[in-house]
Parts: C-alpha cells; structure tokens; sequence
C-alpha cells in the first residue's frame, strides 16, 4: 500500500513469497504475497527522500536488499535483519546517477 507510483519491483530468490516494491519518496515495502495485508519496511526512508528506481535482493544472503536513487546520486544496502541501512554509496560530485542495480553473481558482498 503506497501513495506514490510503484517505479520498481523484486521478489526475493530465496523467499519466493517476498516481493520488494519502490517508489517516489524513497518508500520501499516488502510485501509477503502470502499474507499481502502484512506490509514490512527496510527501515526509515533513506534521506534525502528519492524516488527508487531499482531494487534488487541480494542472491545469496536473502535478508539483504540494494535500491538505487538517481536524483540524490545514491545507492543503499538495506539489512532486513537489522531494520536498518548498513551501507550508502554516494557520489558526492552528483554526476553518477543510478538506474539499475545488480548483485554480483558469486560474490555476495559485491553489487
């Protein structure tokens, strides 16, 4: 349940049932396609709020999400588990600007 467009979408390869939603305003929700009244954040919305262009799960440690936001320059490493952010990539000059995000295949801290 969003307010904003929906701009990207993931299940998760390990929990099938889990599928990962971004919008406008950094809103990401996790929704279990099992129990879809249920709905579940990452954590607080990324600041600056950013619309989310991309999301991806990571392969193989499934609590593990990446976004990507173009307009602030900035990608983020949500751990589930922790409810929380663990990692932004920013590019402080403003000239990357992210429109897809991508785990690396065998390498699981690696995006």
């Amino acid at each position: 349940k969003t307010l904003c467009p929906v701009r990207s979408m993931d299940f998760n390869p390990a929990k099938k049932c889990l599928l990962a939603s971004g919008a406008s305003a950094s809103e990401i929700h996790i929704v279990d396609i099992n129990n879809p009244s249920v709905l579940m954040t990452p954590g607080p919305k990324a600041q600056p709020e950013d619309d989310v262009v991309a999301l991806a799960w990571n392969k193989q440690v499934e609590h593990i999400l990446a976004s990507a936001h173009p307009n602030s320059a900035r990608s983020v490493v949500w751990d589930l588990r922790k409810n929380e952010a663990i990692i932004q990539v920013t590019d402080a000059s403003n000239r990357v600007r992210c429109s897809c995000i991508a785990w690396h295949p065998d390498v699981a801290t690696s995006s």
